[in-house]
Protein backbone atom coordinates (compact mmCIF):
# COMPACT_ATOMS: atom_id res chain seq x y z
CA UNK A 1 0.00 0.00 0.00
CA UNK A 2 3.19 2.08 0.68
CA UNK A 3 3.46 2.24 -3.39
CA UNK A 4 0.55 3.48 -4.17
CA UNK A 5 0.27 5.74 -1.67
CA UNK A 6 3.07 7.28 -3.28
CA UNK A 7 1.97 7.32 -6.33
CA UNK A 8 -1.76 9.06 -5.40
CA UNK A 9 -0.78 11.82 -3.45
CA UNK A 10 1.06 14.70 -4.63
CA UNK A 11 1.31 17.39 -1.35
CA UNK A 12 0.98 16.83 1.87
CA UNK A 13 0.69 20.30 3.89
CA UNK A 14 2.00 20.67 7.66
CA UNK A 15 -0.56 22.88 9.94
CA UNK A 16 -0.47 23.80 13.47
CA UNK A 17 -2.26 25.44 15.52
CA UNK A 18 -1.58 29.08 16.91
CA UNK A 19 -2.73 31.50 18.95
CA UNK A 20 -4.57 33.68 16.12
CA UNK A 21 -5.70 30.34 14.44
CA UNK A 22 -3.60 27.75 12.17
CA UNK A 23 -1.08 28.06 10.45
CA UNK A 24 1.34 26.31 7.09
CA UNK A 25 4.21 24.91 8.93
CA UNK A 26 5.62 23.77 5.48
CA UNK A 27 4.53 22.05 2.34
CA UNK A 28 6.20 19.06 0.47
CA UNK A 29 5.58 17.53 -2.48
CA UNK A 30 5.30 13.37 -2.18
CA UNK A 31 7.37 12.06 -5.33
CA UNK A 32 6.62 8.41 -4.55
CA UNK A 33 7.94 5.49 -2.49
CA UNK A 34 11.51 4.89 -2.81
CA UNK A 35 13.76 2.63 -0.97
CA UNK A 36 11.23 2.22 1.93
CA UNK A 37 10.30 5.70 2.62
CA UNK A 38 8.73 8.29 0.89
CA UNK A 39 10.58 10.79 -1.23
CA UNK A 40 9.32 14.08 -0.09
CA UNK A 41 10.92 17.61 -1.80
CA UNK A 42 9.91 20.73 0.65
CA UNK A 43 7.93 23.31 -1.53
CA UNK A 44 7.40 25.98 1.05
CA UNK A 45 8.32 26.82 5.09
Amino acid sequence: PHRAIGQAVNLVAFIRRAPAGRCLESLVRVEGWIDGDYRLTPIAQ
